[in-house]
């Protein structure tokens, strides 16, 4: 949502622009029509005097702007360059994941543990759904203090 708020911002500020270009071009219109003395022109150029006193009234806060410019990276999230101490927490959670991971590897090694797997696939010893750690135990197996069973496949196997 930031995000989008930062675009719609932005799209303001270069409407605000257009409008003080498109007074700036109505001013010299009228002063060639002048001039000219041509008041059609004129006439038709007063049409469009209210659309930059609209623009006039947009104000952005510029320091504003500027963080919400550069607060997000390439990839929409937050940047870890404007935001340092969100590149830290960042790198944490992938090591605290690594970490999570190196330890699971090891626990699906031991016997007591891998014979309660469902290796039938010939699939991964695990895999992540919605976020989380997700691991294929036989249904035919007590789970037990092995955590919280969240769904069963529509095998009925695991």
């Amino acid at each position: 949502e930031i995000l989008e708020i930062s675009e719609l911002l932005e799209a303001c500020v270069a409407v605000g622009d257009w409008c003080e270009e498109l007074e700036r071009a109505q001013r010299d219109t009228n002063r060639q029509s002048k001039d000219n003395n041509d008041q059609q022109q004129q006439q038709q150029q007063q049409q469009f005097v209210q659309l930059p006193k609209f623009g006039q009234s947009i104000y952005i806060d510029p320091p504003l702007l500027s963080l919400l410019s550069t607060a997000f990276d390439d990839d929409g999230q937050l940047s870890s360059t404007t935001f340092p101490t969100i590149g830290s927490l960042r790198s944490s959670v992938r090591s605290l994941k690594r970490s999570i991971l190196s330890t699971l590897d090891t626990l699906l090694t031991t016997p007591s543990l891998k014979r309660r797997l469902s290796l039938e696939s010939g699939g991964a010893l695990y895999s992540e759904v919605e976020g989380r750690i997700v691991i294929p135990l036989a249904s035919d197996t007590s789970t037990s203090g092995m955590g919280i069973v969240h769904d069963v496949s529509r095998s009925g196997k695991t």
